[in-house]
């Protein structure tokens, strides 16, 4: 385990999960050692499973406390370094030596890295925020491609977490056994926690419409357009043409390939239907796709080739 001499963590009367700043960089590294602890001793197969892929991937992984573009988040992941930044707010519900207040923190670091999985098998996604390729997705298309990665890690991280928290509260709750990568049991709790999850964000949605408020939903959306337009104007104003694709079958499939059971295909493969319903954007977010659509000059979102016709890939 990580040694803390010297290095006591300090909580004020008023808040017990404050970290003061002189200790909380050994915290960071405290829970990324038990939280590897967890991953290779307390969740079977799927947990050694997923740490092999961590260490296959070699992703990086640092605090930052000072970064502007993570004020307020947990933690991001740059697919461009491959380096996954956590904020102290991923750390600040913790307690020390209490393994089982770690599931705030655990359950970020497996959302981020699921990210990163994504991503290292198949890169199509981000193509469109790398301009100088020769080929780039269409705006909605990247739209539903970000929401499904978050789909994904959101309810990976969500049930990494929740069978190690229920493993340490009751021993023996889940047999070992069934804690496989592709386990039925494994395959029926994502569906249940990915149902819960689309049930939450559609509740959200309709208060905050009220509200006049964001949802997280509404963030992630916010965010992936305000990048695919800066991208988009580097591209006209350097002259580059690349070609406009739509998202494949075979890129929805590998973003649910991050690991353990594909929420978005059925046991043959084939995808879902949830897996292809349409975006639910306000209509701030539909003028900027109609924007970025004249833009590009795209018509039919349907006319499109798809990833697979213009890379030569063969359907899954």
């Amino acid at each position: 385990m990580f040694n803390r001499k010297n290095e006591q963590l300090i909580f004020t009367p008023e808040s017990n999960d404050t970290i003061s700043a002189p200790s909380i960089e050994a915290y960071f590294e405290s829970a990324i050692v038990q939280t590897n602890f967890a991953l290779e001793h307390q969740l079977g197969e799927l947990g050694t499973d997923l740490r092999k892929n961590i260490n296959r991937v070699k992703v990086k992984e640092t605090l930052e406390k000072d970064d502007p573009e993570l004020s307020n988040c947990h933690a991001g992941f740059d697919y461009r370094t491959n380096h996954i930044s956590y904020t102290p707010i991923s750390l600040r519900q913790n307690k020390i030596d209490n393994s089982e207040n770690l599931t705030l923190f655990f359950q970020t670091r497996i959302h981020e890295i699921t990210h990163a999985l994504q991503y290292d098998i198949n890169r199509a996604y981000c193509m469109d925020t790398d301009p100088t390729q020769n080929i780039i997705l269409s705006p909605l298309s990247f739209l539903k491609a970000c929401n499904l990665q978050e789909d994904d890690a959101e309810v990976k991280g969500t049930v990494i977490s929740s069978i190690r928290s229920r493993m340490l509260k009751e021993i023996g709750r889940f047999d070992l056994d069934k804690l496989t990568p592709n386990s039925e049991f494994l395959k029926e709790y994502f569906e249940k926690i990915y149902s819960d999850v689309k049930q939450d964000r559609r509740t959200e949605e309709k208060i905050n419409f009220w509200l006049v408020k964001h949802s997280s939903v509404d963030s992630y959306n916010k965010r992936s357009l305000r990048e695919y337009f800066q991208k988009s104007l580097y591209a006209k104003i350097n002259g580059l043409t690349p070609i406009i694709a739509r998202i494949s079958d075979s890129d929805i499939q590998s973003i649910g390939d991050s690991f353990g059971p594909n929420l978005f295909c059925d046991e043959n493969g084939e995808i879902l239907e949830k897996a292809r319903e349409p975006l639910n954007l306000r209509f701030s977010q539909r003028a900027m796709v109609n924007t970025l659509e004249r833009l590009w000059r795209i018509e039919d979102e349907a006319s499109l080739p798809t990833t697979d016709e213009v890379l030569g890939r063969n359907q899954p």
